[in-house]
């Protein structure tokens, strides 16, 4: 396939929880052509920060390129995993927002400029390199997102996800794009901060 998305239930539920997995990664890696991409959806609702981080690694593991975008009002992350480097090219960008039906259905879900596209993106594979570390994969034989993440399912959050994210970010050179997310962010991470019990 050219690409593939995969959006699973919750990452702590025992069943979709498999769909966050190493050996799950390499599934969706053999599944595209060399040149394709993987987009996988993680939602940071009741995802302890080291949950977060193994998922990320297995993923990273799995992708010799990786990237993130990050959907701040509704609390999800979107990992897009290639063999390829992620290159985001304004000029084309700029081309896309030519074409009536890709500028129709972008505005649909409240994007009506290029800079706007680029203001979700949030990681490049230095910043997840960075994120991760050293953090185990979470892998079929080491689940620890299915076994841990549920212990925190209602506790408050003791580490802010995109506080993380935000002290991860990559750099980008669109200043307007930049200047929206970082915004955007900051304004998340102080309301999850006001609101942690």
């Amino acid at each position: 396939y050219d690409v593939i998305t995969s959006e699973p239930s919750n990452p702590w539920l025992t069943g979709s929880s498999k769909l966050f997995t190493k050996e799950y990664f390499e599934l969706l890696k053999k599944g595209i052509k060399e040149d394709g991409i993987v987009l996988q959806w993680i939602n940071l609702y009741a995802l302890d920060i080291e949950g977060l981080k193994r998922v990320i690694s297995a993923f990273n593991e799995v992708f010799p390129e990786v990237a993130a975008f990050g959907m701040v009002a509704s609390n999800d992350l979107a990992l897009v995993g290639s063999n390829n480097p992620i290159v985001f090219d304004k000029k084309h960008l700029l081309d896309l927002f030519r074409n009536d039906d890709i500028r129709k259905n972008l505005s649909m879900i409240k994007i009506d400029f290029p800079f706007e596209i680029l203001s979700y993106f949030i990681l490049d594979k230095k910043s997840v390199d960075s994120l991760v570390g050293d953090t185990p994969a979470n892998t079929d034989n080491n689940p620890y997102v299915e076994f841990f993440a549920p212990r925190s399912l209602y506790q408050p959050t003791r580490v802010n996800p995109w506080a993380l994210i935000y002290d991860n970010l990559s750099e980008i050179t669109d200043e307007k794009a930049d200047r929206f997310r970082r915004a955007r962010l900051l304004t998340h991470i102080h309301f999850i901060e006001k609101n942690v019990g």
